[in-house]
């Protein structure tokens, strides 16, 4: 949920002193205007405070001791970007964004396109990857689920034993074309397995993911 006229030193609501305000309410027509310059592969500024590292240090450490800096622009991909409801204090919005993409510094540009001010009042993130609030249990609420529930099943790659333990070793095991992309390797159980890339004929292990036991 967008709010409209002001601005948020830390694009966060709670206990933080307005930084700009303006009078100008926009109208749903005015909103669905922009929609179209924020979607796709568009440059954004992270907020100062953030983990963006600046030089070995977080931004937001640099931002909480007053230093003069500028967080560099990043790209990302804004794959939706669709407004539910519109008023005179905000607007609701569902995006869907490539990783990495702050959803405060948009609602942040938005606001500025739009010629006033605007913070994000609400976030909440409804899927993740294949994750969605359907796999998501209450906060204190133990939940196991397989690793591989969490992958496009095109993403899942079952190979043998031997295969997978060359992977746990660091080589580089030849294999047929594959997806791009991190790909969840395994054997016929679910763990061990392996985060993986197919790069010029090889399967190559990013990250191994062992068994309770740590045998195969």
């Amino acid at each position: 949920v967008f709010r409209f006229l002001s601005d948020l030193s830390k694009f966060h609501s709670t206990n933080i002193a307005l930084v700009h305000t303006s009078p100008k309410r926009p109208t749903l027509a005015d909103v669905q205007k922009i929609i179209p310059r924020f979607c796709g592969e568009i440059e954004q500024r992270p907020p100062r405070y953030c983990a963006v590292n600046i030089q070995g240090q977080r931004a937001y450490s640099l931002a909480r001791k007053g230093a003069d800096f500028i967080v560099p622009l990043r790209t990302v991909v804004i794959k939706s970007l669709v407004v539910h409801t519109c008023t005179h204090k905000g607007a609701e919005f569902v995006v869907e964004c490539s990783s990495g993409t702050y959803v405060r510094a948009l609602g942040r540009d938005m606001a500025h396109a739009l010629g006033t001010c605007g913070y994000v009042d609400c976030l909440r993130r409804i899927s993740l990857g294949s994750v969605t609030l359907e796999h998501c249990e209450a906060v204190g609420t133990a939940c196991v689920m397989p690793v591989d529930a969490l992958w496009d099943p095109e993403k899942v790659i079952v190979v043998s034993e031997a295969c997978l333990r060359e992977l746990s070793q660091g080589k580089k095991v030849p294999y047929a074309p594959l997806p791009q992309g991190s790909l969840l390797v395994r054997a016929v159980q679910v763990l061990p397995a392996c985060v993986a890339v197919w790069r010029d004929g090889f399967l190559e292990s990013k990250r191994f993911l062992h068994s309770a036991s740590g045998a195969f």
